[in-house]
């Protein structure tokens, strides 16, 4: 009998294809995690890592093979979470899309979704537009002064040369 406990995660022969099958990102992974345990995937740029936290978090299915969440398929939400290295979004949905799926993971109404999501969409361009703004009042700014530095240089310059011909 195996003492040990049950894995939190565990992966049976999973693989994973793209592009219909011509780019096989995993072949025959297979390995647990139990409570307690660290564990790194660590490779090169394109060989799997991302895909396979992918599958853990339940953001995409494997082809073949199994993968198990504390026994169960995975399933995106509030107790499984991925930190990229850098910000990432779901391409796939606009930015309303993208909020929207967050607060439906916290088991909001779809149409309390659906308000938040345009009421932080719109929050979100008004800073956006407010920035812009607030760039281009700075590069009008930063012009200005490289014109003025830029007379001043032209005066100080036409000012040496009448001194040096007296």
């Amino acid at each position: 009998m195996d003492a040990r406990p049950d894995p939190l995660i565990s992966l049976r022969h999973v693989g994973k294809s793209f592009k219909d099958g011509q780019v096989r990102a995993l072949e025959d992974i297979s390995f647990d995690v139990r409570d307690g345990e660290f564990i790194s995937l660590v490779g090169p740029s394109g060989c799997g890592k991302t895909t396979l936290l992918r599958l853990i978090n339940g953001l995409i299915a494997a082809d073949e093979g199994m993968v198990r969440v504390n026994g169960a398929p995975p399933q995106p939400g509030p107790d499984l979470a991925m930190v990229f290295q850098s910000a990432r979004l779901l391409p796939w949905r606009t930015v309303a899309g993208n909020i929207e799926f967050a607060l439906a993971l916290r088991g909001l109404e779809k149409n309390e979704q659906r308000e938040r999501a345009r009421a932080r969409a719109a929050a979100q361009a008004s800073r956006e537009r407010q920035r812009a703004r607030e760039a281009a009042a700075s590069e009008a700014s930063t012009a200005q002064t490289a014109a003025r530095d830029g007379a001043a240089a032209e005066e100080t310059s036409a000012q040496a040369k009448g001194h040096s011909r007296n």
